[in-house]
């Protein structure tokens, strides 16, 4: 393959169309992959996508062997993949422990996937690891609709701004985290349409700085998971449950569960699985529900349960406070403290002044005991705030 931005039909079907698929010589494997992903689904081929930092497995899973596509029109290669029965092992996150495997069908990773002539003219910024479910399903919803694709993945916040601009991106997908590197822009950003998020919790405060640095967006809170893909979606923090859903979720102790018959094969063992994701209700006759923690996020702390995100909340209306994680740290006498990786504008803010704000607003249990001052916050592979 050439080293220009510009890939042709020939060289990848993205570009279906009219569309294109933008580069840097250093994604010229992301490019590889995708390429041979939609070989393999078009022959029809079982798919094991395996990222290179999984400790355990195997790369060479992932190898696909399947003779060159040839020429195929949009809807030639549209039905070609619709009428896939490839089915396509992916991997959890593997922030509670060893990823464990999830095989979905074609059909139940595009189940979501909307397709119409208004979402022909899009220009999506690709911004997830593409063997994860949510790079899986923007891939699924650009390419089905002939779509341009702006490879975002692993770029640094200069880059990813100035590609926003070159390219004219107009939709893109992320995690919250992502956006709270991204954020501030120098200016607003007019060109984007739709801005959707996902992965982790938001909270109010990000959505309002979405909304201020793409004023011409529209706001979109997305839920979906490595075992179930997309279910819900939200303008804002409180989720939709849908008509067709509401026989398929449940909730037990404000946790989410999911019926086995949304999930991906080897996730289940009876009829329902639980997510543990904890919810709260706004509206229980409308189905309206936020997220409010994972359940294995919660820190116990002299028998207080506390949320580390209604803490980051706070933290994060500072002035001067860019970004934080809060987490629980064993303690012989409370069972956990409160501790707090906090990133900083300046010098200007200090771990006295934060607590000194934060007890205006929060219990004394949960006030971090131990404050540090970093210059960044790790994150995983699948661009989520790596947790403790």
């Amino acid at each position: 393959m050439n080293d220009s931005t510009e890939i042709s039909y020939d060289n990848f079907i993205v570009q279906i169309a009219s569309g294109k698929i933008y580069k840097d010589k250093s994604f010229s494997t992301t490019l590889e992959f995708l390429t041979n992903l939609i070989k393999g689904i078009i022959h029809h081929v079982d798919l094991t996508l395996v990222d290179p930092l999984i400790q355990g497995y195997d790369p060479s899973e992932a190898a696909i062997d399947v003779e060159n596509l040839g020429k195929l029109d949009f809807n030639s290669m549209v039905d070609a993949i619709v009428n896939s029965t490839s089915k396509i092992t992916i991997f959890t996150s593997g922030t509670t422990g060893q990823p464990k495997k999830v095989t979905h069908s074609l059909s139940n990773l595009i189940r979501e996937v909307r397709t119409s002539t208004r979402h022909r003219g899009a220009i999506w910024g690709y911004a997830y690891n593409p063997t994860h479910m949510a790079g899986l399903q923007v891939l699924f919803q650009a390419l089905l609709n002939g779509n341009t694709l702006v490879d975002l993945f692993g770029k640094s916040k200069s880059s990813v701004i100035s590609m926003l601009e070159n390219h004219t991106v107009t939709h893109l997908s992320a995690t919250p985290t992502f956006y709270r590197l991204l954020l501030p822009l120098n200016r607003p950003n007019t060109s984007l349409k739709s801005v959707s998020l996902g992965g982790e919790k938001s909270d109010t405060l990000l959505i309002e700085n979405l909304k201020t640095s793409f004023p011409n967006a529209k706001i979109n809170n997305i839920y979906a998971s490595t075992e179930a893909g997309t279910l819900f979606s939200a303008d804002g923090e409180y989720f939709y449950v849908k008509s067709h859903l509401l026989e398929k979720v449940r909730f037990r102790k404000s946790e989410l569960e999911i019926h086995a018959s949304l999930l991906g094969s080897g996730m289940a063992d009876q009829e329902w699985y639980a997510t543990g994701d904890l919810v709260e209700w706004k509206d229980d006759d409308k189905k309206y529900f936020k997220f409010v923690s994972r359940k294995n996020e919660m820190v116990n702390v002299g028998g207080n349960k506390v949320n580390p995100h209604d803490i980051e909340t706070q933290l994060k209306s500072i002035e001067r406070v860019i970004d934080c994680l809060v987490y629980g740290v064993p303690n012989p006498i409370l069972g956990n403290m409160i501790c707090a990786d906090i990133v900083v504008k300046d010098s200007s803010i200090d771990e006295f002044t934060i607590k000194k704000i934060l007890r205006n607003n929060l219990e004394n249990y949960q006030i971090p005991r131990k404050i540090n001052i970093v210059d960044e916050l790790k994150t995983t592979r699948t661009g989520k705030l790596k947790r403790k």
